[in-house]
């Protein structure tokens, strides 16, 4: 969660957000001139938050459960895509699948031992026979469609977890603009930038937007 990348796309985004600073800001009766929020010192202190720590718990969840899910996957990677089905379906079941689900499990399992056992005999003879050089041909195809099948399946789960990491990145630009957006009305401010955007002037808002943090 929030790794270096996705950390400077908060930023560069809750800095879009925030708006550049234009020549002059048209300020209306009663109301203060334009103000300004260091992007960067809020998104630190926010990862010091429960709410912050509770995100970076959840994507640590999923990614060891993806993980887990995919060493699973190369043990049983001579399965067809309905045994597979089959496979993490009774998987879920833990302690509780039958006798009969774990006796599948393990048929299946046994499966890729006894393929890549019988690809490295029949790779280690010197002459084999028509009808072994035909098995051997027949056995390293599934070992590459099997190894195809498992690079797709890691390529789907890691972009379960970048979708995982914007969800989250999202809502913790939720969250601090929120908090921006309340500061600025109690201060009556109608124009809140990023500090990058300011040269000169204009209220910091940093402070309170920091003390309401995770409140």
């Amino acid at each position: 969660m929030l790794t270096r990348s996705s950390k400077l796309a908060l930023v560069i985004l809750l800095g879009s957000l925030l708006g550049a600073a234009p020549s002059r800001a048209v300020v209306q009766k009663g109301e203060t001139g334009p103000a300004f929020v260091d992007v960067g010192r809020v998104l630190n202190v926010y990862r010091k938050t429960q709410a912050f720590a509770k995100a970076q718990q959840q994507f640590a969840e999923k990614e060891k459960a993806l993980g887990e899910e995919m060493s699973f996957l190369a043990q049983i990677r001579f399965c067809t895509p309905e045994e597979t089905k089959q496979a993490l379906a009774i998987r879920t079941k833990g302690e509780t699948a039958s006798a009969a689900d774990k006796a599948k499990l393990a048929e299946f399992k046994k499966r890729v031992d006894d393929i890549e056992n019988e690809l490295t005999r029949l790779s280690q003879k010197e002459k084999p026979t028509d009808a072994e050089t035909k098995r051997l041909q027949e056995l390293s195809t599934k070992r590459t469609e099997s190894a195809q099948a498992l690079a797709e399946a890691a390529s789907e789960r890691r972009e379960q977890l970048r979708e995982l990491d914007s969800q989250l990145l999202e809502s913790v630009q939720e969250e601090i603009m929120k908090v921006v957006e309340k500061v600025a009305k109690e201060a009556k401010i109608p124009v809140v930038y990023n500090r990058t955007a300011v040269l000169v002037g204009g209220n910091d808002l940093t402070e309170q937007v920091i003390r309401k943090l995770g409140k």
